[in-house]
């Protein structure tokens, strides 16, 4: 597949096209987002009545009647309340359970025409579009709405257009791909069936291998709702163990757990519940800074082992003594790395960001250091931190990923 990020800003213009003709063609529909990326561009709908792909070149000539009367894309910073105005104004209700609880937070805005976004461009001139719309399908549900996806591409020039309109491109949801691996519930979590479960104890044998050599002592703790109460259960643990143990202590285990319901349900990317690994080193505040570092490298290895192209992301809002260790840790392993300030409601974090067949990146192997919070219980031992890392996060994500281009790398002998 063509992948150049110099056409991203063309292709973030116009998925911007796409919905404001979307919106035109069928009043009522909700946007869900919209995106460009270095492989295609596309756009999520909750449309009112059926979408058929016979719609696809009507659809398109309504985007071209759009090109004359283009104007320039407006992008804006504000908070959430005043975003939520605009929304509610443009009949975009879907984003306003997205926008952060965080009255104070900044959000970024982009508006043409009547179409209005979350999100910031960057955006190319519309005079410089050479476009096609290629695939639709059912992509996933929000608040019980199937949700439909458009898929097409842009170029700077037709003559380029044309040759990747000659090649075979396949867009398919995943749930097509692992049909013989998993199968969906009602509730959003997965059944693995047989050749899922044989793929899937092939990751746990991988896993196992990686976690013994880092010195990790595998364990298995009562069932745990979430991810936070799978920590606490660690400090229990650890609280249990720790005299024996020396000043540090490291566990592992893989639980299932809910993960909590995404705002949009893209299947097995965005399981309400399931598999998760977790290994957690429990120090003294003296060594988080050589854990921090050795989680650093083990998570740098999953996208070589897995085959994935990816981007290595720090993920915070905030500026706390948890952010100040993942920031001294970056620094001094000297690696290039993204932020993301936007993650107004979860814990600070370094991760890895998985590209999918569409282009767009997914979180995957991450590491943080535990926060302390008021009133958690079991509280560590004074001066102690915890050190948590995850080798690949949400294990349906993963197989997905796989399923969409990754691979184990056969020439690693961890396969």
């Amino acid at each position: 597949m063509n992948c150049r990020s110099d056409l991203v800003p063309i292709r973030n213009s116009a998925a911007l096209l796409l919905a404001e003709a979307v919106c035109e063609m069928f009043p009522g529909t909700q946007i869900v987002q919209v995106q460009g990326t270095d492989t295609i561009f596309f756009a999520d709908f909750l449309f009112s009545s059926p979408f058929e792909k016979v719609f696809l070149p009507l659809l398109e000539e309504k985007m071209r009647s759009l090109l004359p009367e283009a104007e320039e894309v407006v992008t804006m910073e504000m908070v959430p309340p005043s975003a939520a105005g605009l929304f509610q104004q443009a009949g975009q209700e879907v984003y306003l359970s997205r926008l952060p609880k965080d009255r104070r937070a900044l959000v970024c805005i982009s508006r043409w025409k009547k179409t209005v976004v979350l999100g910031s461009g960057p955006f190319a001139p519309f005079e410089t579009i050479a476009f096609c719309l290629s695939e639709t399908y059912e992509a996933g549900s929000m608040d019980g709405f199937s949700m439909v996806r458009i898929i097409g591409n842009a170029f700077f020039d037709r003559q380029e257009l044309q040759r990747w309109k000659k090649q075979k491109h396949i867009f398919q949801p995943t749930v097509r791909l692992g049909q013989q691996l998993v199968q969906p519930t009602e509730d959003g979590a997965w059944h693995w069936l047989p050749q899922g479960e044989l793929f899937r104890q092939q990751w746990v044998r991988l896993w196992q291998d990686l976690i013994v050599k880092e010195n990790f002592q595998l364990v298995s703790s009562a069932h745990q709702h979430d991810l936070a109460s799978l920590e606490a259960a660690h400090r229990q643990i650890f609280s249990c163990i720790e005299k024996k143990g020396g000043d540090t202590l490291r566990l592992a285990e893989i639980a299932y757990i809910e993960h909590g319901d995404d705002e949009i349900e893209e299947g097995m990317k965005t399981p309400s519940a399931g598999w998760i690994d977790l290994a957690v080193t429990f120090c003294p505040e003296a060594q988080v800074f050589s854990e921090c570092i050795s989680s650093l490298q083990f998570i740098q290895q999953i996208p070589k082992i897995l085959s994935f192209e990816s981007q290595l992301v720090l993920c915070s809002s905030m500026h706390n003594s948890e952010t100040k260790f993942l920031l001294k840790t970056l620094k001094a392993a000297q690696v290039a790395y993204v932020v993301d300030d936007g993650d107004y409601d979860q814990r600070p974090r370094v991760e890895i960001r998985i590209k999918d067949g569409l282009g767009r990146f997914w979180p995957g192997p991450s590491f943080w250091v535990e926060p302390k919070k008021a009133g958690a219980k079991p509280r560590l031992p004074p001066g102690f931190h915890a050190v948590v890392r995850t080798a690949f996060g949400k294990w349906e994500r993963m197989l997905a990923l796989v399923l969409e281009g990754g691979q184990v790398n056969t020439h690693d002998n961890r396969k």
